[in-house]
C-alpha cells in the first residue's frame, strides 16, 4: 500500500476493488468518510503507482531497518522482541525492565530522549511498546543506544 510501498503515510489515499454491488455500498461510505483529498497528492500517487524499481527499493530499505532495530532492541536488558512480520514498527514486550509501559514511554522520553508508544494505548497492549523503524539507519543505532544507556543506567 502507500505507507509501506512509497512512505506516503497519512495521505488520506486509497484504492478498492470488487464486485459492483459491493462497490456500490463502499461508495456510500466512502462518500461520508474520507472526503477532501488534497488534490496535489493525486499527481504524485498517480506517479508513484507507475514506480516499481523504487517500490522493490523501499521495501529492502525498511527490511535492513527491520533487521537492525530488531537485532538491537532484542539486545536490550528487559526486552523481549517478536520478529515483526509487517509494517514499520516493533511491539516489544518490556515487563522485563519492571516498568509499565506508560512508564517505560513517559521515561524513555526523559531520560533517553526516545519516543515510544505505549502498548495499553491499543487494545491487548499492556506491557508492549511499539516503536517505529521508519528512519534512517543513523537514528536507529543512536536509538538504541540512548535507550541501552538509560536501562544499564537503572541497574
Amino acid at each position: 500500500g502507500w505507507s509501506k510501498g512509497w512512505a506516503m503515510t497519512g495521505w488520506r489515499l486509497g484504492w478498492i476493488t470488487g464486485p459492483s454491488n459491493v462497490m456500490d455500498g463502499v461508495k456510500v461510505v466512502n462518500v461520508s468518510s474520507a472526503t477532501h483529498v488534497p488534490t496535489f497528492l493525486m499527481p504524485a500517487a498517480a506517479k508513484a503507482l507507475s514506480l516499481k524499481e523504487e517500490v522493490q527499493e523501499m521495501k529492502d530499505a525498511f527490511a535492513e531497518r527491520r533487521v537492525l532495530m530488531h537485532q538491537g532492541l532484542s539486545s536490550l536488558p528487559g526486552f523481549v522482541v517478536p520478529e515483526p512480520e509487517g509494517a514499520f514498527y516493533i511491539l516489544c514486550d518490556i515487563t522485563g525492565t519492571g516498568l509499565t509501559d506508560i512508564e517505560f514511554a513517559h521515561q524513555a522520553l526523559e531520560h533517553a530522549q526516545v519516543q515510544v508508544i505505549p502498548g495499553s494505548l491499543m487494545k491487548g497492549g499492556d506491557g508492549l511498546i511499539r516503536i517505529s523503524y521508519a528512519t534512517s539507519i543513523a537514528n536507529i543505532h543512536e536509538g538504541v543506544r540512548r535507550l541501552r544507556k538509560w536501562l544499564e543506567s537503572r541497574s
